[in-house]
């Protein structure tokens, strides 16, 4: 029995549908405008099953980003500009007569829901669809079909992708103006913290949506600069995921506790711990829900978006970190022709999980052989091993550089001064910040924060 590839229509969707509902939110919007404000997080013109409706509550969405007067001579003229509606301003009066109810909120609410079912059905058929296709790789069904299940459980009002100039210009009159707030008040980040302050002050923190590159040579503190962001994410209560390719989790936790507690990692390692110390550990942040690590190796990208969704939805995970790049892996049925092309679609998936889960994504990778052939080994974005793509697809480039790694006659006061480079950012400044690698105690810290962390321990 082949399965059925109908789609939905009307009917399929039964009771999934309320008219009254509809004019009844139009009714409220017609009469008191301003509890616009009220819904306009809720629903969109999207989730008006009837397209009249639809059309009508979009002409009103219009005026208010507009700041226009809200009647009905306004609404007609301003639907007038794109369709043609019979007995339009009767209809608008008649809902407006007869449709008044003070609750909207709750009326927006039952119309979200009823959207959702709608959606449900819809997936249903195209899953059946789909599914029937002998044709298509089993992966790529179920990598799309958790896509869309993400897409509705992750965005309660499932937005337009699709947005006019009039909602884009609104969304960025409300970003700007949560900036100069912020920027009045001296708060100038507008992303994650870096936990670096001259860091944040070129990046502004780890933006939402964008792939973030950190390069460095073997030696250079790579590993120890990612779990020093962690470490930082963790004591302020906010979310990450770290995929560690490389090092088991219990080799990354052991780190940690040196980390913060500034406990050396040779007496963790050894057992070498006395009452103080031991009291450090236990008082420690590590302890935390708000740290996930997953330490599979090879993970490929299909593996990688699937896990990343799920900690969004029930963790909250607001920043990814892949430690690294160039060990992970495509699934089994994509064919690439080398290396570079492999590389190639990983950076391009990883682009792809910042985007569609709008969370900053730090991908630590390999640096090529070159570095050690020039008089001057500070990275460059030609040293980033298979890098053409990863260069492309990522938002921003960083670099770790230790002077001393390569000059260790040089300057002993300069020990430990590591050079963060900043070689791309699409969407804002380049530059180079020193920081201070601590090798003892696997961690990165601000120049400036040295002594007083030290004397914070001394006082335990």
């Amino acid at each position: 029995m082949t399965p059925s590839t109908a789609t939905p229509t009307k009917n399929n969707y039964g009771q999934l549908y309320d008219p009254e509902i509809e004019e009844q939110i139009l009714g409220e919007l017609i009469n008191i405008p301003q509890s616009f404000n009220l819904i306009s997080n809720i629903i969109t013109q999207e989730h008006f099953f009837n397209p009249t409706n639809a059309i009508i509550f979009k002409a009103i969405r219009n005026l208010n980003l507009e700041a226009n007067l809200i009647t009905i001579h306004t609404i007609k003229n301003e639907i007038l500009k794109y369709h043609q509606i019979p007995n339009l301003t009767s209809l608008l009066a008649k809902i407006s007569a007869e449709h008044l109810t003070p609750a909207i909120e709750s009326n927006a609410v039952i119309l979200n829901n009823l959207f959702l079912r709608r959606k449900l059905i819809n997936l249903a058929y195209h899953i059946i669809k789909l599914s029937s296709d002998l044709s298509l790789d089993t992966d790529n069904i179920l990598d799309e079909i958790n896509e869309k299940i993400f897409e509705i459980t992750s965005n309660p009002t499932i937005t337009l992708t699709t947005k006019d100039g009039i909602q884009l210009s609104h969304l960025f009159i409300q970003t700007l103006q949560k900036r100069i707030q912020s920027f009045n008040t001296g708060q100038t980040l507008t992303g994650i913290p870096t936990g670096f302050k001259e860091i944040d002050k070129i990046t502004h923190g780890w933006q939402k949506g964008e792939l973030i590159i950190l390069g460095a040579r073997p030696g250079m503190g790579k590993t120890s600069f990612i779990l020093s962001i962690a470490l930082h994410l963790i004591q302020l209560k906010i979310p990450l995921a770290i995929f560690s390719l490389e090092m088991t989790s219990e080799a990354l936790i052991e780190r940690l506790f040196s980390a913060e507690t500034e406990i050396h990692a040779n007496k963790i390692k050894r057992g070498e711990i006395n009452t103080i110390e031991l009291k450090r550990i236990m008082s420690s942040h590590i302890a935390s829900p708000y740290l996930l690590i997953d330490d599979k190796p090879a993970i490929n990208t299909y593996e990688l978006l699937n896990k990343a969704r799920q900690m969004i939805l029930k963790n909250k995970v607001q920043l990814l970190i892949i430690d690294y790049l160039q060990l992970m892996s495509l699934p089994g049925h994509v064919k690439t022709q080398n290396r570079e092309q492999e590389i190639s679609k990983i950076s391009s998936g990883l682009k792809k999980i910042a985007k569609d889960c709008k969370i900053p994504v730090i991908a630590v990778s390999q640096l090529s052989r070159n570095v050690e052939n020039r008089s001057d080994k500070r990275p460059m974005l030609s040293d980033l091993r298979e890098s053409g793509a990863i260069e492309q697809d990522a938002d921003m480039v960083c670099f770790l550089y230790r002077d001393e790694y390569y000059n260790q006659n040089n300057n002993p006061s300069n020990n430990g001064i590591t050079e963060f480079i900043i070689a791309k950012n699409r969407n804002g400044l380049t530059g180079t910040v020193n920081i201070k690698f601590i090798p003892q105690f696997t961690k990165f810290t601000n120049l400036q924060d040295i002594e007083h962390e030290h004397q914070s321990w001394n006082n335990m």
